[in-house]
């Protein structure tokens, strides 16, 4: 019906395949509860914080280990998809300094979820390849296998691997890839700029550099960078890096263009603004930048910017 295990230091137990039927062992508990959906034996007093997905959809919630609060929960919107069927401690796989969360959603080709320790948000997933492959079906945080850092996560699937007969997938905590936000507005080339990256955010590699395409050629920009993110209407574009109390930073000097609309800035987290003052970026912390750029040709006010780009930068080492 159920099993409970500890997470290591953090002296909390996960259940799992357990769902509404056992309401009696979460004051017992009083720390972490992983479920399933509502199903036969659910109780009233638990629909307020039961999925509402439909039956078997799955959920995850998540109670300190102090007073047995519910922190955050996770609900499967699908009937029949079985969030939370397996779940466990991932360890740090993102480099937050937090635990985070790994489920298996192990119906038809089945589907890892890595859940963020720090909010509940979604980190990424990852589906079987089959349709029998059930893959989730367990899973597990393993620690930090290949010494990289990162704790990292086995993923079980039941009818994956030659002739169906399961395969087990080891797979390496890294950290998260910037993501893209906000809209750019299109310039006088047609269509908008766009924010890229190249290296990783790996703060102790020094090696993450910004990139864009999609500006107007043989032009002038700057790169620049802040704390928030904003929606706002600024020149031709949208300005979408907030400066909160910290500010806006540029990124000097300004970059050329090339003929094809791209431009690239590598950053030094030796150098300032980014080494130290309000806009350092340390371990930990997450910012948001943007490329300003001249767009004469368009008239209005003569410039455009590009989206935005999220970047949280772990430690590494």
């Amino acid at each position: 019906m159920f099993r409970a295990r500890a997470l290591g230091p953090y002296r909390q137990a996960v259940l799992a395949g357990c769902g509404d039927a056992c309401p009696w062992l979460r004051p017992i508990l009083q720390c972490l509860f992983f479920g399933r959906s509502p199903n036969a034996f659910a109780h009233r007093d638990l629909e307020l914080i039961d999925d509402d997905g439909g039956l078997d959809s799955g959920s995850i919630f998540v109670h300190s280990g102090a007073d047995g609060s519910l922190l955050f929960s996770i609900a499967e919107t699908q009937p029949g998809g079985s969030l939370g069927f397996d779940v466990d401690s991932a360890g740090d796989v993102t480099g937050d300094g937090l635990a985070d969360i790994v489920s298996g959603s192990p119906t038809g080709p089945g589907t890892l979820w890595l859940y963020s320790g720090r909010d509940g948000s979604l980190l990424f997933s990852l589906q079987g390849l089959d349709q029998q492959d059930a893959f989730g079906k367990s899973v597990a945080g393993l620690g930090d296998v290949n010494g990289d850092g990162f704790s990292d996560i086995a993923v079980g699937a039941k009818g994956g691997g030659a002739g169906d007969n399961g395969s087990l997938d080891v797979l390496s905590g890294t950290c998260m890839p910037p993501a893209p936000f906000c809209t750019a507005a299109a310039n006088s080339t047609g269509g908008p700029a766009l924010m890229g990256h190249a290296g990783t955010l790996r703060f102790a590699d020094n090696d993450f550099s910004l990139t864009v395409s999609g500006a107007v050629p043989q032009q002038f920009g700057v790169f620049f960078y802040g704390p928030d993110a904003t929606d706002a209407p600024f020149g031709n574009g949208t300005l979408c890096v907030g400066g909160g109390a910290a500010g806006i930073f540029r990124l000097n000097p300004p970059v050329a263009i090339d003929g094809s609309g791209s431009a690239e800035r590598a950053l030094d987290f030796t150098l300032p603004p980014l080494s130290a003052g309000p806009g350092a970026v340390t371990p930990l912390s997450t910012w948001r930048f943007q490329f300003w750029y001249r767009d004469p040709q368009a008239g209005g006010s003569f410039f455009n910017l590009s989206d935005g780009l999220d970047a949280y930068f772990c430690p590494g080492g």
